[in-house]
């Protein structure tokens, strides 16, 4: 679930980002729109990261569900 969180976040984020990010050039001066695109960056290069070093867990950690069933028979 963590994977799927940090991954999902980044999704929702830059597109928030892409969207102020065209406001921006469209003439828009909400301040808010920097924000959202500082956060999305901020997110990206300090949070998702996170996601490729997790994935060696995803990917290995089937063994052990793979033997779940002969640790319940005990």
């Amino acid at each position: 679930m963590y994977v799927f969180g940090l991954v999902a976040g980044a999704s929702y984020l830059t597109e928030a980002a892409l969207v102020s990010a065209a406001l921006k050039k469209g003439g828009d001066t909400d301040p808010a729109h920097l924000a959202r695109i500082e956060i999305a960056r901020f997110f990206a290069e300090n949070l998702l990261p996170a996601a490729s070093g997790l994935e060696a867990v995803v990917v290995s950690g089937a063994e052990s569900v793979m033997n779940s069933e002969t640790a319940l028979a005990m």
